[in-house]
């Protein structure tokens, strides 16, 4: 059963990655955030529910850096909303989960969240978080200040 649900997953990115091919934008804000985490050598670790190739395809497409650290479907047996990937994120960066921030945009990803005990940083006009930004330039922004960086 294992080994079919992966060719099922394989199958799915393979068609996802063809059927979106050429229409994958960036995030408003989401390259310089990550460029910036990555390049002031913050802790960053990327959680997603998608399969590992077609996150690869969706991120380069869109121009968003990749961290080095990524927890995707494949690493995980429980997807959001279920905490997993978020509890293995933190451990893959030798952090607590409750010392870690997770940025949310989905009713699944921020009950992930907060069910891994993170603090929940709800964007997207996602309501439900510790914190909430109505974008990734305000969030930088609010990481700007609060670690000494230029804006």
């Amino acid at each position: 059963a294992a080994k079919e649900q992966d060719a099922i997953y394989e199958r799915f990115a393979r068609e996802e990655i063809v059927r979106t091919a050429g229409r994958m934008a960036e995030i408003p804000g989401a390259a310089t955030l990550v460029t910036t985490l990555i390049n002031t050598c913050a802790p960053l670790a990327l959680v997603t529910s998608a399969p590992l190739e077609l996150m690869r395809a969706r991120m380069e497409e869109a121009g968003v850096p990749i961290p080095s650290i990524v927890v995707s479907a494949d690493d995980v047996e429980r997807g959001k909303p279920h905490p997993d990937g978020y509890l293995l994120g933190a451990r893959r960066l030798g952090v607590e989960p409750r010392c870690a921030a997770a940025v949310e945009d989905s009713a699944p990803g921020l009950a992930a969240a907060r069910a891994a005990g993170t603090v929940v940083v709800a964007m997207g006009g996602a309501q439900d978080g510790d914190v909430v930004c109505r974008d990734l330039d305000e969030l930088r922004g609010l990481l700007a200040s609060a670690r000494g960086w230029a804006p």
